[in-house]
């Protein structure tokens, strides 16, 4: 995963960006429009920065005198910075992808929305997750650094208060949106699976996380005015209550992962002194801030770096604990070891642990097709794309293909899927689909050889936690029991019934075969 390269870009344009406001705005605007337009070349989610960054601009144009930058230097950055970025990203796009397109959003863009108080709802329980666990250890420099931006709060040098409001509002935009557009492919990756429902992908901008800390220690130390005393106070209260929250409520029943969110994983593990300790600490620093005010800093850094530390070994312990092999580990090795290249694309992965399934793609490091079913569950060639040659089964199915078996071990088999029937080949789908509008059945009647039950992946799927890759398959039942009539390659081209599924007139039947 391009992680490093990515963290590495955002820095590289912070600097860029804000060491040049706000007196260089115009070499602002063409330096960081550089190095956003490479960012986004390295994961998508740079255009949430984009976003946050031209948030930032368009406030210090409505307000210039707040952040001693003229106007007409804010516009002129915010043209270049945009202007930069998507010749950029043009350049970049054509010359090394071969793209004469900006569809930079990949498997992204096709993502379905199926409806918007469901869509909303979800997004509330996300973010408030989100809150919760960000609460215990940012949650008072993102209030401090709210009061920056506002411009409430001293500074050590006058001069320096406009770049600190400017860092400041800053930092609010480009989290704000990042935390927004996390909290949205975190909604969306459920639809397909509902286990990434309940996934803290925080490493979508935990990487920003350190902006108010450099705001929250630019401010000077002292009595803030009481205008300023009162909405810390209430900012402190509303970081008591998300830490209640998330103590009470998210801790217990929604554990982090290591890779999702690293700052916050060890309070969800199964280590019982971080859970009577952490929240508790939380919880009376943040009561300390609330009566005594921002009189001193070095409360909470004493809080945050033993935090920290203990954070730290207590996730490399849990990491020790993880990193023994399993059958999983196992899958992956082999499957390198079987398939080379672009092969491993026409593998799926089949098992009924959505972790397992994970921690096995990581070690196949390909794009391989994806089926989550309970175990013992009937496999068959309705649920597999055309695309898939082989398949990596980490559970026991009832396997109904026609294949030969690789390799076979307790709860693990490697199967090479036999080919189908040269009748059903390329050449002849065209002639194939006109002839379903003589097949002497409905569509009702096709549906009544269908049972469906409630499972979240019936159909394979490209990827882990990516939706809507193939849409063709999301609208077929969740599960399908077949009746007598199976279907087999025959001689000659007949189409079941059982292809017809879900009545739905979108779905490409021969696909299925």
């Amino acid at each position: 995963m391009p992680e490093s390269c990515y963290f590495l870009g955002f820095w590289l344009f912070v600097f860029l960006f804000i060491s040049n406001l706000p007196r260089q705005g115009l070499i602002a605007g063409i330096s960081g429009g550089i190095a956003l337009g490479l960012l986004t070349l390295i994961k998508p989610h740079a255009l949430a920065v984009l976003g946050g960054t031209d948030l930032t601009l368009i406030i210090i144009a409505l307000l210039p005198e707040a952040f001693d930058l003229k106007r007409l230097d804010s516009i002129r950055c915010f043209l270049a910075l945009n202007g930069v970025w998507l010749a950029i990203v043009a350049m970049l796009h054509v010359v090394l992808f071969g793209h004469r397109d900006l569809d930079i959003f990949g498997i992204y863009r096709e993502t379905p929305i199926p409806g918007r108080l469901v869509y909303t709802k979800d997004m509330i329980k996300v973010l408030l997750g989100h809150l919760a666990y960000i609460a215990p250890m940012f949650g008072l420099p993102i209030v401090v650094t709210v009061l920056a931006a506002l411009g409430w709060l001293p500074t050590e040098v006058s001069k320096s208060r406009s770049r600190l409001r400017i860092l400041s509002v800053f930092a609010i935009m480009v989290w704000g949106c990042l935390l927004v557009m996390t909290a949205s492919a975190t909604v969306c990756f459920g639809y397909n699976s509902s286990s990434d429902l309940a996934r803290m992908l925080a490493r979508y901008y935990d990487f920003a996380l350190p902006l108010f800390l450099i705001s929250f220690y630019a401010g000077q130390d002292g009595k803030p005015p009481e205008k300023v005393r009162k909405l810390l106070f209430y900012g402190v209260l509303a970081c008591l209550v998300l830490v209640f929250v998330g103590w009470r409520f998210f801790a217990g029943i929604r554990p982090v992962n290591l890779t999702d969110f690293p700052e916050m994983a060890w309070v969800t593990q199964p280590h019982h002194i971080a859970l009577s300790i952490f929240w508790p600490a939380a919880a009376l620093v943040l009561i300390y801030y609330a009566i005594v005010g921002l009189k001193e800093r070095t409360t909470y850094s004493t809080y945050l770096v033993a935090a920290l530390v203990a954070g730290s070994l207590l996730t490399a312990s849990a990491q020790r604990d993880f990193d023994i092999e399993t059958r999983a580990d196992l899958a992956g090795v082999l499957a390198r070891s079987l398939f080379k290249g672009k092969e491993r694309d026409h593998l799926l992965v089949v098992g009924s642990d959505p972790s397992t399934v994970r921690r096995c793609l990581f070690g196949i490091q390909a794009n391989p097709w994806v089926l989550e079913l309970p175990a013992g569950t009937i496999l068959d060639r309705l649920q597999i794309a055309k695309e898939v040659h082989w398949i990596l089964a980490l559970d026991d199915y009832d396997l109904r293909i026609p294949s030969t078996t690789l390799l076979a071990l307790p709860r693990l088999k490697i199967l090479r899927l036999q080919p189908l029937a040269t009748e059903m080949s390329e050449p002849i789908r065209p002639w194939a689909t006109r002839l379903i509008i003589w097949l002497p059945f409905s569509l009702a009647a096709a549906e009544s050889n269908i049972k469906t039950v409630g499972h979240a992946n019936p159909i394979a799927r490209r990827g882990a936690g990516h939706p809507s890759v193939s849409n063709q398959w999301n609208s077929l039942p969740t599960r399908l029991e077949h009746s007598s009539q199976c279907w087999r390659p025959r001689p000659r081209l007949r189409l079941s019934p059982l292809l017809n599924v879900a009545g739905s007139l979108h779905c490409d039947p021969l696909r299925m075969l």
